[in-house]
């Protein structure tokens, strides 16, 4: 896994489905640094959120998209804020996206 800039069709991907949230960083994951994009099973992956990218009432998700362009939303499985851990079987492009937690008022 490296920080890594996409480009213009990818993030195009990132965005049709980044709703309310922001992209903080963006990443190439390929297994063993070989070019395999789906696995047969799914593995668990739990990364270190940027201390840049901690904030109070931060949530955050994992985009996907792959080598074909379909974006896919990752959900953190933890309750933890400081890692996300995630579940796929698919590889190439990610984007860590982050929102703020919804404030509650009285």
């Amino acid at each position: 896994m490296k920080n890594a800039m996409q480009g213009k069709k990818c993030f195009e991907s990132f965005e049709a489905v980044l709703g309310k949230y922001t992209i903080g960083r963006t990443y190439n994951i390929l297994p063993n640094g070989k070019r395999l994009y789906k696995m047969d099973k799914a593995v668990t992956i739990t990364f270190s959120i940027p201390k840049e990218l901690q904030a109070a009432g931060h949530g955050f998700e994992m985009i996907c998209v792959t080598e074909k362009g379909v974006p896919i939303i990752l959900k953190d499985q933890d309750k933890d804020p400081a890692p996300i851990t995630i579940s796929t079987d698919k590889f190439y492009a990610f984007a860590l996206a982050y929102k703020d937690a919804k404030v509650k008022t009285k």
